[in-house]
């Protein structure tokens, strides 16, 4: 939580905005995403009774190649810019985060703003070659013979394009 009563009381003034966030491991589209070193970097500004929130959130995100399942690493960074408000002041259909007391919940903020970021998918590299479908051995890593025997349901469409 994030004591903002210096906003509130002094409309108009531009606070910096510089804070660690700590967020959970989600799972995001079937894939468990990590978020480390998570941070909002920006300005606070007070209006009266609502606070405006305008910077960047970064974080390193962790999780899996969506082709051979190695752990990818990358770093990440998106642009927020967001109002919270007094519950009672929000209308029923409002998308400002609360004020709570005196005090706003950056962790929120930062996760919607980076999970709307993500990528569909992570590759460990563009050229992944991926996990064997048959013996399941990361082609990264080492070869196998596996695709290149006759059961192989996609022998057919290779015969095609060899002629």
């Amino acid at each position: 939580m994030l004591d903002i009563s210096h906003a509130l009381k002094n409309p108009g003034r531009i606070y910096p905005l510089n804070v660690e966030v700590q967020l959970p491991e989600l799972e995001v589209m079937g894939e468990v995403v990590s978020f480390e070193n998570a941070r909002i970097t920006g300005e606070l500004l007070g209006t009266g009774e609502n606070v405006s929130v305008k910077g960047t959130v970064s974080a390193d995100i962790i999780a899996h190649c969506a082709r051979c399942l190695a752990p990818v690493r990358t770093s990440m960074e998106t642009q927020v810019k967001e109002t919270f408000v007094r519950p009672e002041k929000a209308g029923a259909d409002s998308d400002a985060y609360p004020i709570v007391g005196t005090e706003i919940e950056l962790e929120d903020l930062a996760k919607d703003a980076l999970v709307l970021d993500l990528p569909m998918r992570f590759l460990c590299s563009e050229d992944c070659k991926g996990l064997c479908p048959k013996c399941g051995a990361n082609r990264n890593e080492r070869s196998c013979k596996c695709q290149e025997g006759e059961d192989n349901p996609f022998a057919a469409i290779r015969d095609l394009f060899s002629k």
